[in-house]
């Protein structure tokens, strides 16, 4: 016997745009997971960068990911999964990029 497989669908505006099987949720949880532990990787990095520079690019490559999540997004799932991993380690970059350069001059 075989048994049905089990949709997720989110219904918005009067159509169904995503129907995303277990597993591809499951995906989204791991790579979450994943994003938020390159973080000290990332703010290691950083620590070896000059601020301004970091902030620069950090911010110009979030504006390259977002464009990406316009463009594409509904195209395929795998478009969401690399765009969430981008904006997860420019977001950390820009933070410890940020924090880093404020202290700087507010001397704490």
């Amino acid at each position: 016997m075989s048994h049905p497989r089990l949709l997720v669908c989110v219904h918005a505006t009067e159509e169904w745009f995503y129907c995303i099987c277990r597993l591809v949720i499951g995906l989204f949880g791991l790579i979450g997971i994943f994003g938020v532990s390159m973080s000290p990787l990332v703010g290691h990095f950083v620590d070896g960068l000059v601020p301004w520079f970091t902030i620069f690019v950090s911010t110009f490559a979030m504006m390259l990911f977002w464009a990406i999540q316009i463009g594409a997004a509904g195209v395929h799932v795998s478009v969401v999964i690399v765009v969430c991993l981008g904006l997860d380690l420019f977001d950390a970059m820009q933070s410890v990029s940020l924090a880093t350069d404020v202290s700087r001059y507010v001397g704490a």
